[in-house]
């Protein structure tokens, strides 16, 4: 099932989605290019790879896609956050050190390991759990480096994507747990990745109660910023956020559909 999920992943995102119509557009136009009717299919199946492409690459519809999955999460101060037994950081957001460097590099969603150590040092729970194959080399070190002791840091390395992290976390929790109440964990993951993290943690993590502690909020930030020309232009990094929204709603719409 994971490698399935990993599969429709990489075969359904904008960039690939666009890509295919492109090709299939010149290949349609190309191969009958004897009738008129194929060859305007072939030009239009192009042109709509063509504009679909552009249009997932702009910051503008970052925050057509972006802020509707955040904006179900507002922001709350650490101060209003209430006390657990653990926190959990999803993981996700950080490169892995490897030889020749060593130190993590923090990519888009290394907000997630900020807010955590937040929560840490703010007396919210007195232990902190990592969630992720590389996390030990990622997550960790960052977490020492922003004061989050070493003897207060678990490791949960097997899990691969985010079912894997609700039913990771939960044997984990359970085998540590020695009283006969529920766990109560603060679930830190992305804003935009929260609702998925939600439907995941319901299903597989139900003897577990969380309360989510989302972070990271760029396209709500970008929401509120001031509109520039090449908002409307296609960037690589815009492609790049919204293609992790996209995975978002794709697996939220999945999720609707297998539970139905």
């Amino acid at each position: 099932m994971y490698y399935l999920k990993h599969f429709v992943n990489v075969m359904f995102n904008p960039l690939t989605i666009g890509v295919v119509l492109m090709a299939a557009g010149c290949g349609v136009a190309m191969l009958r290019a004897n009738r008129r009717l194929w060859r305007w299919l072939g030009v239009s199946c192009f042109g709509l790879g063509v504009v679909w492409t552009w249009i997932w690459s702009t910051t503008i519809f970052m925050c057509v896609v972006g802020t509707p999955l955040e904006g179900q999460w507002p922001a709350q101060k650490v101060e209003d956050a209430p006390t657990a037994d653990a926190i959990v950081i999803l993981g996700g957001g950080m490169g892995a050190q490897h030889d020749g460097h060593p130190y993590p590099e923090m990519w888009t969603s290394a907000d997630r390991v900020w807010h955590a150590a937040r929560l840490f040092k703010a007396g919210k729970a007195p232990l902190v759990i990592t969630s992720g194959a590389t996390d030990r080399r990622s997550t960790v070190p960052l977490l020492k480096d922003l004061g989050v002791p070493v003897t207060a840091i678990r490791c949960e390395e097997q899990s691969r994507n985010t079912e894997e992290n609700a039913a990771f976390v939960q044997q984990m929790l359970l085998a540590a747990n020695t009283s006969t109440n529920r766990p109560r964990v603060l679930l830190v993951t992305s804003a935009w990745h929260m609702t998925r993290a939600k439907m995941m943690f319901e299903r597989y993590a139900p003897q577990v109660d969380f309360v989510p502690a989302a972070a990271d909020y760029e396209a709500t930030v970008l929401t509120g910023a001031a509109r520039k020309y090449d908002d409307f232009l296609p960037a690589a990094d815009a492609l790049m956020r919204n293609t992790s929204y996209f995975k978002e709603w794709l697996g939220q719409f999945g999720y609707w559909m297998l539970r139905r």
